[in-house]
């Protein structure tokens, strides 16, 4: 194995050519969230620089082949053992093997004694994290409303310019004045941000 890109997804070199492989039926923190680096940093401690052996299942999406993968004369995956040490969830919209149910079993028993992301309050699963992710960054952010229902303008009194809420320069650290309205901001003598165009 050349590579541990994150807790998941390996680097191998098989055949003469770089590989792509993702762990069948697991699903680690992502690096952004907690023990998402330790999940990481356990996979290069078992098998870090050191032969491993695939036992492909398929491709995803992304071209990456899915697979058991185990250290070196190992009998048991590093997919399994994510899942016993609580740094990875088992997958359950992907993982069908007969295995999976044992990997259940184990991830019930990390849960119960507390390892590794169970031991926070609330573990947040990777897929959920990811989708939500994905949707703040498709939503765009929400205007900020006024009691009297317009939106809100913050204005910089330095270069004379405003922006509307909700548009990229809002909260500039110079923007210190509040207008109620596009019409206010131009009658006090400010102007429009050329970029976002209030």
């Amino acid at each position: 194995m050349l590579r541990v890109v994150d807790g998941d997804t390996l680097v191998v070199l098989h055949a003469g050519r770089l590989e792509r492989v993702r762990l069948y039926g697991v699903d680690a923190p992502e690096r952004r969230q907690p023990f998402g680096d330790k999940a990481r940093r356990f996979l290069v401690l078992r098998a870090g620089g050191s032969e491993v052996e695939v036992d492909p299942i398929g491709t995803d999406r992304y071209a990456r082949t899915v697979a058991l993968v185990y250290p070196r004369g190992a009998q048991i995956s590093l997919n399994e053992l994510l899942v016993r040490e609580g740094l990875a969830w088992v997958y359950p919209r992907y993982c069908r093997l007969p295995a999976c149910s044992r990997w259940r079993q184990l991830q019930r028993r990390a849960r119960q004694a507390r390892l590794g992301l169970w031991s926070l309050p609330v573990p947040i699963a990777p897929w959920r994290f990811r989708r939500d992710r994905r949707a703040a960054v498709l939503r765009p952010p929400p205007a900020r409303q006024r009691p009297w229902g317009g939106l809100v303008y913050h204005g910089n009194p330095k270069t004379r310019v405003f922006h509307a809420s909700g548009r990229r320069f809002y909260n500039c650290k110079g923007c210190v004045v509040i207008f109620r309205s596009r019409q206010e901001a131009l009658r006090a003598g400010y102007r429009p941000c050329r970029i976002c165009n209030p």
